[in-house]
């Protein structure tokens, strides 16, 4: 083999790198788990681990190391902020850029609250209509069985 040069040595490197990066990737070409996701947000939803790892990429946080498919949260989002929402609808983080909370990041948790909020009042309307749920005026509680 002949002695290569600097740039020869460098473009070889390059190009490893390029593929090393394509094979990491593939691992992520998955769809993120199904979601009871309120209609208005699911534009924002992060539908796949590829999504979710470029996010994490860009935004510079830790979003893409969540990038599972048997995972248990949905993930959402917005411009440059990110949040994450648990199996009981709870907002587990929502950071904007580098980790930071920002009046961006604290308006996108009002507007995730706010559609859980109505995916709820839909749920327990169906459970008063159902008959397993009382409503006497007040708080809405179980039926006692």
């Amino acid at each position: 083999m002949l002695p290569i040069n600097l740039a020869q040595a460098m473009n070889m490197v390059g190009e490893w790198h390029a593929r090393m990066k394509a094979l990491e990737a593939d691992k992520y070409k998955f769809n993120m788990p199904k979601h009871n996701c309120p209609e208005e947000l699911e534009q924002y939803r992060i539908k796949t681990g590829e999504d979710m790892v470029i996010a994490g990429q860009e935004l510079r946080h830790c979003i893409g190391g969540y990038a599972d498919k048997n995972s248990v949260w949905v993930f959402f989002r917005k411009g440059t902020v990110c949040a994450q929402v648990g199996q009981n609808s709870t907002i587990v983080q929502c950071y904007d850029k580098c980790d930071k909370i920002t009046e961006k990041s604290k308006a996108f948790v009002k507007e995730l609250q706010k559609g859980y909020a109505k995916i709820h009042a839909q749920y327990a309307q169906e459970l008063i209509n159902r008959g397993e749920l009382i409503n006497r005026g007040g708080p809405i509680g179980r039926r006692d069985i």
